[in-house]
């Protein structure tokens, strides 16, 4: 018969215990690993003393964070209390205390596959004494970790042609010292690498013919190569299992502990309730639905409930439900900070891709150990995982926005060179500061997009306000590709400036509406995942600039309509300033300030219906 094998680790380690116990288990070892076997209303620690007295032997996953950890401790000292067979699973070198110091220990930092046969041979044999402590120093490493290092070094040194996106330097120079530490967040990095080739390439086209970059266009065309295929590649390593084991939470892709196969068709019949903040009510709808749609009842005030479910996100980290004494099941929404301790000892259930699983969720619910296996992931409130709409959104704002302003930078930049040559007249003049001006508009307007998509907090949390946000952009582009002008002139020098002026407003303007035509179709088949991400109830923002040009979701149907002819008239005046100025013709100043006034008594209605 086979030992009976306990878990003792750090969570910062789940990655690689994910996958160490899908081995042990296809190995047929009955295994107690807390985020399977940890049940509801039951007190934590009772259960892990009594799962370390019912095991045979202690698999204690040796790092920095568990030898530290103040939850891991306590379990290695029960096992040496009860005189359990302790078996060092060495994933990082490190001083050990001197009661483990007699332990036995297998080094699973190169050979992993020969390690798990090591393993399986010492669970075999008896215990004997051990030869030699183990390793409390040095770094070792598998080839996969060595070469996502040097090849992260190659895509940092590849990424120099993208300077002009700011964001993909942010997240790739930092990257090959991040793998080092395995710390790098998974769901930023992906994407960097992803596109870092197309930016490469449109940085090719940007300084093909003129501009004060024209000298290192040999340069540009040299890492273009290499970086189609090093940065995909090291997108390849990443994913490697090697690496994915060694990796932090944040840095590994999320998987389900245990998807179980549920034959159950009719569960009994279960009253739950739902913890949740306000802003969270359309989850907390759809898994009302959900459970009643199997014959769950969603409990009345007053009346017993079997069941409870708390829903995380940035609005809620705590709960009135004890776990300790009552079925409490956390699920999480969206990565938080700050989440009470009590919630972060029990395992969750991971709704950050959208409300999925529900008919298994629905059928276990009267079983909870088999519930927790089937779908439970241990907490994990770091990681950056959306739905599918969700992402998709990010990608259209982070891909445009990036060319965009990218492209109004180039052609600034190009046009400052005529500024030092002497080149520029004064229509150019005003090209240039209009380029600039909508540059750095259209870069507040990405922010604020992406801040308030990601982090569901903030007016632009909403869709009213993305709308908003995204047709701004668009007029920018619009009219962006008409302030930069070509030359007729002889001076082919002058000619080859304006013209790479040009290429980035035009390349902007083409990008846009095919990335718009992309994703419109996936926004529109997943339309519940992006309308239940945005917040129900929302307050108006503190922001100063969200408060100034109302970007937030209007609070009732008249603020709605004032808002909108205000946002539309605003768009309106910005075009007409910029065709204005474009032109040259200031004389019309009066209809001007008459029609900011005429846009300032909107925006005062609308604030006034709001309230």
């Amino acid at each position: 018969m086979k030992q009976k094998l306990f878990v003792s680790y750090s969570r910062r380690q789940t990655p690689f215990v994910d996958r160490f116990a899908d081995y042990l288990e296809h190995n047929d070892y009955p295994l107690w690993l807390d985020y399977q076997r940890l049940v509801p209303a039951r007190p934590w620690m009772e259960q892990i003393t009594n799962g370390i007295a019912e095991m045979d032997v202690v698999l204690l996953v040796v790092s920095k964070d568990s030898i530290a950890s103040t939850n891991v401790e306590p379990e290695w000292r029960l096992a040496l209390k009860l005189k359990k067979r302790i078996i060092l699973v060495i994933f990082e070198a490190c001083p050990l205390p001197l009661e483990l110091q007699a332990c036995e220990w297998i080094d699973f930092r190169i050979h992993y596959k020969k390690s798990l046969q090591l393993l399986k041979n010492l669970l075999n044999a008896p215990q004997a004494p051990v030869e030699s402590v183990a390793p409390q120093s040095g770094f070792k490493a598998s080839i996969a970790f060595w070469l996502a290092l040097i090849l992260s070094v190659l895509v940092l040194i590849g990424s120099v042609p993208a300077w002009w996106t700011i964001l993909v330097p942010y997240i790739l120079v930092p990257l090959p010292f991040q793998i080092y530490k395995r710390n790098y967040i998974f769901s930023r990095v992906i994407p960097a690498l992803l596109l870092l080739p197309f930016f490469t390439l449109f940085s090719a086209t940007f300084f093909a013919q003129g501009g004060i970059f024209n000298e290192f266009e040999n340069f540009y065309s040299y890492l273009l190569y290499p970086t189609f295929f090093t940065s995909w590649l090291l997108l390849i390593v990443l994913l490697m299992p090697a690496i994915q084991r060694r990796a932090m939470p944040q840095a590994a892709r999320i998987q389900f502990a245990h998807p179980l196969a549920v034959t159950i068709q009719t569960p009994r019949s279960i009253s739950f309730a739902i913890d949740h903040a306000a802003e969270d009510e359309i989850y907390a709808e759809d898994l009302t639905r959900g459970l009643e749609k199997y014959g769950h009842r969603l409990a009345l005030d007053g009346e017993e409930v079997e069941a409870s479910f708390v829903l995380i996100s940035a609005y809620k980290t705590q709960t009135k439900y004890d776990p300790d004494h009552q079925a409490v099941y956390p699920i999480i929404l969206q990565a938080a900070d700050e989440i009470e301790p009590a919630l972060q000892r029990i395992q969750w259930i991971d709704f950050r891709q959208g409300v999925r699983h529900m008919d298994k969720l629905a059928k276990l619910l009267p079983e909870p150990e088999r519930l927790l296996r089937a779908l439970a992931v241990p907490p994990t409130g770091t990681q950056e995982i959306f739905p599918f709409a969700v992402t998709a959104l990010q990608y259209f704002f982070l891909f445009t926005g990036i060319i965009g302003v990218g492209g109004l930078l180039i052609s600034s930049i190009s046009l400052v060179t005529l500024v030092l040559q002497g080149d520029l007249g004064q229509d150019q003049w005003f090209r240039l500061i209009l380029a600039g001006v909508n540059g750095i508009f259209l870069a507040v307007a990405l922010f604020y997009s992406l801040r308030g998509l990601r982090s569901r907090r903030g007016g632009t949390a909403a869709l009213y306000p993305l709308i908003v946000l995204t047709i701004f952009q668009a007029m920018i582009y619009f009219t962006n590709v008409s302030t930069i002008a070509y030359s007729d002139g002889s001076d082919q020098n002058l000619v080859n400036l304006l013209t790479s002026a040009a290429i980035g407003s035009i390349m902007t303007f083409i990008v846009f509406p095919v990335a718009l035509v992309i994703v419109l179709p996936i926004l529109l088949i997943r339309w519940r995942e992006l309308t239940r991400w945005f917040p129900r109830r929302q307050s108006k923002p503190t922001n100063g600039l969200e408060r100034l040009f109302l970007l937030y979701s209007p609070l009732n149907f008249r603020s709605l309509i004032f808002q909108s002819i205000f946002h539309l008239a605003s768009l309106l005046y910005y075009f007409i300033l910029l065709i204005t100025f474009q032109v040259l013709d200031i004389s019309r100043t009066f209809e001007i300030v008459l029609m900011l006034l005429v846009i300032l008594f909107f925006r005062w209605l609308a604030v006034r219906m709001s309230q």
